[in-house]
């Protein structure tokens, strides 16, 4: 992807209805990087219901370590922690965050208040480009730091297949607003907010099987929503421009569980905004953990490499010994 803030106009045929859906991938674009600057300490982050107070939002992020700001030259994005493997740290982001050809030692993971920096990226073996990704559900990607992650317990990766009909937990640091205004206000603030996981993006000719879906409840009108119960949660909300690569949570009965990578988002009215009745696309960790696992644990732990560093002198070491009797 030349421009990690494409926007791009795509037709999906609902099961219900015939809808042509406007469908944006959400980091943010260069022209917005003042804004996150000058309000990075004090704006929340994705819309929220209008009659709900935005701090109950921005307390319920500190439930969520794991998930941390990622950015780059003139972007943000988000990103999540799930673990240290071969001396480094790992993050698990959007692949449209990463594919734009800036070195991996470009790109600064903020979590806990330290900074990481990259030092290289994988992108899923099946993706080729955003606009593809957006189709086949392989908008995901590993960045690999360039130190261990210390002191943040890192996110649980799901590995079940029965998170449709699941309350979730959305968390990023992306633009803000209320259901009834939009995403108005500059991102770069974690917060966290619920949604239902209504759909898997077959079952509504929205994506693959591969993405999560859900969309934004309108308490004011029952008519504006697009899938599953028109009744909102508590403090619903939905992903906006900056949560790209951020966690979508479930807690199965064992504690949270990372089971979605922020994607995009959808709009019904033409305007992505991530108002009532817009929608949201998570890429599906499940089908990926097998490339997770063996893409981290391809990297050998440094100790390792020093113990057969040391193992490989002694033996060496031994043969010139076994070599220097047999001569004498």
């Amino acid at each position: 992807m030349n421009h990690p803030t494409s926007w791009v106009r795509c037709n999906f045929n609902s099961v219900s209805k015939a809808l042509l859906f406007t469908v944006a991938v959400f980091s943010i674009t260069q022209s917005l990087q003042a804004e996150l600057i000058s309000s990075v300490d004090i704006a929340p982050t994705s819309t929220i219901r209008h009659d709900r107070a935005d701090a109950l939002y921005t307390a319920g992020a500190a439930l969520f370590p794991a998930t941390g700001r990622l950015t780059w030259p003139g972007f943000l994005c988000s990103g999540n922690f799930i673990g240290n493997f071969g001396g480094s740290g790992w993050v698990l982001t959007a692949g449209h965050c990463v594919d734009d050809g800036t070195a991996a030692s470009q790109f600064d993971f903020l979590l806990g208040g330290t900074n990481d920096d990259g030092a290289a990226i994988f992108p899923a073996p099946t993706s080729t480009n955003f606009i593809d990704s957006l189709a086949k559900g392989d908008d995901i990607a590993l960045v690999r730091l360039v130190g261990e992650v210390v002191g943040v317990a890192a996110a649980v990766l799901n590995t079940g297949t029965n998170e449709v009909g699941m309350v979730g937990t959305h968390v990023g640091f992306g633009r803000t607003g209320t259901g009834l205004t939009g995403d108005t206000s500059g991102a770069g603030t974690k917060r966290a907010a619920e949604n239902v996981i209504d759909a898997l993006g077959n079952s509504v000719d929205v994506g693959l099987a591969d993405q999560l879906i859900d969309d934004f409840d309108n308490p004011l009108d029952a008519g504006d929503s697009l899938f599953g119960s028109s009744a909102p949660l508590n403090l619903e909300g939905l992903i906006a421009p900056g949560d790209s690569g951020g966690g979508y949570y479930v807690d199965f009965g064992f504690g949270f569980e990372l089971v979605g990578i922020h994607s995009f988002n959808g709009a019904i009215d033409g305007d992505l905004d991530s108002d009532y009745g817009d929608l949201s696309g998570s890429t599906r960790v499940s089908s990926f953990v097998p490339w997770i696992n063996a893409t981290t644990s391809a990297v050998p732990e440094p100790s390792s490499l020093i113990l057969f560093a040391i193992a490989g002198a002694f033996l060496y070491l031994g043969r010139k010994n076994k070599q220097k009797k047999s001569l004498a």
